[in-house]
């Protein structure tokens, strides 16, 4: 049997899921794959008497500023059915989402490290375990293989697109990012000028200090999964920008699909609901 959650977006494309900490503590998380390692607030981290371990993490931004944030462990953390206990997160102040939506806390793929499931993006939901139905048609689902990159408390997974000029872009899938997201060379490289109708620049300063140069541009041909073809979007709206990956693939592009995640077995599927 397969258990659903159900979620809401904020922010216009975070998923926002109702999660329990301990055995009474009940709050929500946004569920983002591309957030490698979990994190809590400082203030829910206070009050379920979360101890620091002593240990740090530092990740990077995708535009490769180091991000140093200090670690505790949940003594238990549960969305729906699946739980897991002294789950390693970053502490960091979340006042701002947690005022205006409700959000204490980010689930990273590091908590689905030992089991798969899936984010019917349709339909708002997420269901564990994986397995759909007998009567689904299996035809609707392709798999694609995954790149999963450990590192301590954090995991990310990895997977191939097919850009329209057919160049090949290994993109982080990124679920808490709304655009497809590809690194600044692959303007130029599907044709496009800087200075070209239709292209708009904003240049600005992020929270970190860093200075930043965005592209935003309409990509009418297709861009597709490399290992499954007919998983394919034209007309999507893709930002340009210097970042340490070929690119980011996000929610505006998984949201279409019913999305299964399994890390252990480093796949992914794809299907479309009816």
């Amino acid at each position: 049997m397969e258990e659903i959650v159900r979620f809401e977006r904020v922010a216009g494309h975070l998923a926002a899921v109702p999660v329990q900490l301990g055995p009474s503590i009940e709050t929500r998380f946004v569920l983002d794959t591309g957030i490698g390692v979990n994190l809590i607030s400082s203030a829910l981290a206070t009050r379920i008497g979360a101890h620091r371990t002593g240990a740090t993490h530092t990740g990077r931004r995708m535009s490769g500023q180091a991000i140093s944030v200090p670690l505790v462990a949940i003594p238990r953390l549960s969305m729906g059915p699946h739980h897991r206990d002294h789950v390693p997160a970053g502490i960091l102040d979340l006042a701002g989402l947690s005022a205006q939506f409700g959000v204490e806390g980010f689930l990273s793929l590091q908590f689905f490290d030992g089991t798969a499931f899936t984010i019917g993006g349709p339909g708002r939901t997420i269901s564990l375990p994986q397995r759909p139905p007998a009567d689904t048609e299996p035809t609707a689902s392709c798999e694609v293989p995954l790149r999963v990159d450990r590192d301590g408390p954090s995991v990310s997974a990895f997977t191939d697109l097919r850009l329209p000029n057919g160049r090949r872009a290994s993109v982080e899938i990124d679920s808490g990012s709304d655009s497809l997201i590809l690194n600044a060379g692959f303007l130029t490289d599907l044709g496009l000028r800087t200075d070209a109708d239709g292209v708009r620049t904003v240049q600005g300063t992020d929270e970190t200090g860093y200075a930043y140069t965005r592209r935003f541009a309409r990509i009418s041909d297709p861009v597709s999964l490399w290992d499954a073809p007919s998983i394919s979007q034209r007309d999507l709206d893709v930002m340009f920008q210097e970042i340490i990956y070929d690119g980011l693939l996000g929610d505006a592009f998984l949201r279409r699909y019913d999305v299964t995640y399994d890390i252990p077995r480093s796949r992914m599927a794809f299907a479309t609901p009816p």
